[in-house]
């Protein structure tokens, strides 16, 4: 599995047979860096900012290419999650704050924008766009409830709807459905490429303090990835029975 470090511009290649780090590739300078995917021989690095780095042959440190791709998103969208989406051949993005570009009013929605590997581009629009009314409806909250997450977004507009804010993306590689987590909310949420919501599910604190990050094996194995406060961080697999 391929870890980024997400103050640091270090990339860690993780072997989950042995536990260990099995290589570290620095890339970046200092940052706030929330994703990281692996399509073939080269690496994709994504900031919180919006700015993509990608690192060509990221095995071979004699070969390896850095560029940085700067995008239309920006710290107000918070990009959260990175994944490769082998159904368009483009990077999906997840943005965990404000869902538009500009200064329009959207804290009902969270959104997942698509990067365009051919014209190294976000498009305008977003890819997906995720309802929050519909989240709180299936959690289940009361009128109390309701009404303290909207005091928490009327706090801190800049955040929205705190019911759920992504913090990983992956797509799933036998159904191509977009599996979204959120640290905030401690939800594993299931869409299908229409956008409409497939699962939900409660991610237990005791397995997943703070669940950062989603990705498959092509067997479609999933493993999440978790920060736990000042304590190790964990990577928690899910198999798949016969």
């Amino acid at each position: 599995l391929a870890c980024v470090q997400d103050e640091k511009g270090n990339i860690y290649v993780f072997n989950t047979h042995s536990g260990e780090v099995q290589r570290k590739i620095d890339f970046g300078d200092l940052g706030d860096y929330e994703g990281v995917e692996i399509i073939k021989d080269d690496a994709w690095a994504l900031k919180s900012s919006g700015t993509l780095f990608e690192v060509n042959n990221y095995w071979i440190e004699e070969e390896q290419i850095l560029t940085k791709y700067n995008t239309v998103l920006s710290g107000k969208n918070d990009a959260e999650g990175l994944a490769y989406d082998p159904v368009s051949g483009n990077l999906l993005i997840a943005c965990k704050g404000h869902p538009y570009f500009d200064e329009k009013k959207g804290k009902e929605f969270k959104a997942i924008y698509e990067f365009d590997l051919e014209t190294k581009k976000v498009g305008l629009e977003p890819f997906l766009l995720i309802v929050m009314d519909t989240i709180k409806y299936y959690k289940n909250y009361n009128t109390m409830a309701q009404l303290g997450v909207e005091l928490l977004a009327f706090f801190d507009s800049s955040k929205g709807d705190i019911s759920f804010q992504p913090s990983g993306i992956a797509i799933h590689p036998h159904t191509g459905n977009i599996y979204v987590i959120a640290s905030v909310g401690n939800l594993l949420m299931v869409f299908s490429r229409d956008g409409d919501i497939l699962a939900m599910v409660k991610l237990k604190s005791k397995h997943h303090p703070q669940p950062e990050g989603i990705c498959f094996s092509p067997d479609g194995t999933m493993f999440i990835s978790n920060e736990d406060g000042g304590d190790d961080g964990t990577i928690m697999k899910f198999e798949i029975k016969n």
